[in-house]
Formats: C-alpha cells, structure tokens, sequence
C-alpha cells in the first residue's frame, strides 16, 4: 500500500547515501575484506594484510575496521543476520496476534522521524484518539513510544535507568498506541532508530553464534 511505496522511497534514499558516505561495512564470515588503517577523518588506507602474523605493511596489527555511528553500525549488524530477525523475541511478541503478516529481515526500511509520526498518527485514528483534545502533542507521545519499546525489549528496570519520566496521560495514550505502531512497523518490514539499537542487542544477547562471530571481529 501507500506505506509500503514510501518505505521503498526510503530505503533507495539511505542506499544511496551509504554510497555517497563510502561507509565501511561488516562482512560474511566467508568473504575476506583486506585491513582498513585510518588515519584522519577523511582518509581510509587499504593495507595488505601478512596472513602469517596478521601485521599490517605498517606494522598495526588489525584484521577489519569497521566505522560508523551507533545506529549505523547496529543496522550493518541486523542487515547481515536478517533471516534472525523475525524470530527475535520482542518481534515474536508483537505479531503474535497475527504471525504470518511478520516479513521482517535484513531488507528492513529504516523510517525517519516524519514517517514515525505519519504512522502514529495513522494509529491514532484507529484508535479514536484526538490528542488536541487531551492537550499532548504527537511528538510527546512518539517520545513515550520510545521509552515504552525500551522497557518492553530491555525490561523495566533498565529503560527507567535511561529514561525521563512520563506524565500519566502521556503513558496512557502511548500505551494503548504502542502495539498498534509496532504491529504496523514489523508488518511492513520496518524499523524506526530506536528499534536499530534495541534489536541488535537483543540480537546479541539471544544468538551466541553471531556474538561469538562479532567478538572475533
């Protein structure tokens, strides 16, 4: 539908600036990639590799380096293990009222803060929810939506650690929305940036054999 053409839009728009940005990515244990040695910001120097000692030509030992912000690199990591994605546990549970529509994997759009707000307030509507009328603004509620999700993925004790409190109203509205927000991402193959840092660590912390790969990175 109308959401999914624009996820498409999406996901061609951030393929395209990785390529600009020439960013750095993670590869499959069976591809070899050879040494990244930085020296500034700006320049990225290939080195040969000595397979017997794993020394660079200028005498740094690294075997890959891999760059990027938080978000960047944690989206790498889920896009080379899409196929782990569907059977995470947080995504288990939040299609559990209806499993077959879950097409989430490693072709995941990521939506910006405009398409976040467009789907709340998709959400909103079904809900029957007029937030002028509560006196909140959608903003604040996306906010809850996000201290929600990190309480839901990383358990309560810890999203209170990380997060601001919410007013009662605000919790209200925002529980009752989240389900349906997430329902409507998952379904649709995608993921907001909260989702980029929550499910690689749930990623992480539910598949040994991708920790294991990553450690020895």
């Amino acid at each position: 539908g109308e959401m999914q053409e624009r996820l498409k839009k999406l996901v061609e728009r951030q393929e395209k600036i990785l390529e600009e940005q020439n960013e750095a990515v993670l590869v499959t244990p069976d591809v070899t990639a050879p040494a990244l040695d930085v020296y500034d910001d700006n320049t990225i120097i290939q080195e040969e590799v000595n397979e017997s000692s794993g020394q660079t030509k200028g005498g740094r030992y690294m075997d890959r380096v891999t760059l990027g912000t938080f978000h960047s690199i944690c989206a790498k990591v889920l896009r080379w293990n899409g196929r782990a994605l569907a059977s995470l546990p947080s995504v288990q549970k939040a299609m559990s009222s209806s499993p077959n529509a879950t097409s989430l994997d490693g072709t995941f759009g990521i939506i910006d803060q405009g398409e976040q707000l467009r789907v709340l307030k998709e959400c909103l509507t079904e809900k029957g929810v007029d937030l002028k009328e509560l006196g909140l603004k959608p903003l604040t509620i996306l906010n809850a939506l996000g201290q929600i999700k990190s309480a839901d993925i990383m358990g309560q004790d810890e999203a209170e650690k990380s997060g601001r409190k919410i007013g009662r109203l605000t919790k209200k509205v925002a529980t009752e929305i989240y389900p349906l927000y997430r329902h409507k991402l998952l379904s649709n193959n995608a993921l907001d940036f909260d989702d980029l840092i929550f499910m690689a660590r749930e990623l992480l912390m539910f598949n040994e054999d991708i920790r294991e790969r990553l450690q020895k990175r």
